[in-house]
């Protein structure tokens, strides 16, 4: 089934892949590769850069895909098909160029793959054809597209959603990235599931802290707990200062399973409230901004261009 954008999609920073790792494998280990048949190109003699490998990891297998193949997979996978037309193409780009992107910055987790069909990892992957029109278009209408910024393929990060601005990279991920900025975007707030509040009773609170091995003094007044959170320019959780803890807002999101940093937390009689609003860790492209600009007529480019600082869109 699709996932209709459930995924909290981690940041990609690479790290250099050593090209021994496979070589050192024993045999048996090895995952067996195989090409796919295409069904988005009848193209058969393809070169390298047109293809991806992906490791498919039910199958213990890598398979070799056409790239747009793996776009319109992607995209039927886990976006909706009746999305505006050019948040589709928007998403096919994002896909297509985060695929280039891996293809020339291997990491250290695939070491005879570009990729991998786990989605919390890398992207799911629909498995049968896909026939849907409308993400056919999407990816045929940005056939060989992704973005640059200064003459280099970027790493497109995106989230669901955010309540205003987005995220300096450097605050989520601690790592200057010029361009991803903080950002304004659309009003997201009539959008499914951007708010969330969770409730906690003090005795759940403080069990909560003290399983994450930080201290709590439960004879002191639960209101008092709480005693400043510092934050970003985007508006989310730097610090907290909880107890004379200081936690990062990364840590609080985990901790409290809240889908944004972007929260207040109110103490009251009986415990606390968390109010979040947004939908993931806000760095990048906003998934929802992009629906709304796509409403509002813009064009897949102009919403690139707005979420992703100086970035150009040029074929591979």
């Amino acid at each position: 089934m699709k996932r209709y954008l459930l995924y909290f999609l981690c940041f990609f920073i690479c790290v250099a892949l050593t090209p021994a790792v496979y070589s050192l494998m024993p045999e048996g280990l090895k995952p067996e590769i195989s090409e796919e048949v295409s069904h988005m190109s009848d193209n058969p003699s393809a070169s390298e850069k047109d293809k991806v490998r992906v490791y498919k990891t039910s199958e213990d297998r890598v398979a070799e895909i056409l790239l747009e193949d793996y776009v319109a997979k992607v995209l039927f996978e886990e976006f909706p098909s009746h999305a505006p037309a050019e948040l589709l193409k928007t998403m096919a780009v994002v896909v297509r160029t985060f695929a280039v992107y891996r293809m020339k910055n291997p990491d250290g987790f695939h070491p005879l793959s570009h990729l991998c069909d786990d989605p919390s990892c890398c992207h799911g992957i629909f498995e049968g054809r896909v026939t849907d029109e409308s993400i056919i278009s999407a990816v045929t209408d940005t056939q060989g597209r992704v973005i640059y910024h200064n003459g280099k393929v970027i790493n497109p990060v995106y989230h669901i959603s955010s309540p205003g601005k987005t995220e300096n990279a450097e605050s989520v991920f601690g790592e200057k990235v010029d361009y991803l900025i903080s950002v304004e975007t659309p009003d997201e707030s009539e959008m499914k599931s951007f708010h969330q509040q969770k409730e906690f009773t003090k005795t759940e609170f403080a069990d909560i802290l003290e399983s994450n091995g930080f201290t709590v003094d439960r004879n002191t007044g639960h209101k008092s707990w709480v005693s400043y959170i510092a934050r970003t320019s985007g508006g989310r959780v730097k610090i907290a200062y909880i107890c004379g803890n200081e936690i990062p807002g990364n840590k609080l999101v985990s901790m409290f399973g809240l889908q944004s940093a972007c929260v207040s937390v109110t103490a009251g009689d009986n415990g606390f409230i968390f109010t979040a609003e947004g939908i993931g860790h806000g760095v990048g492209l906003s998934i929802y901004g992009g629906w709304i600009m796509a409403e509002e007529g813009k064009t897949y480019n102009e919403i690139i261009v707005h979420y992703f600082n100086k970035a150009y869109i040029a074929y591979n």
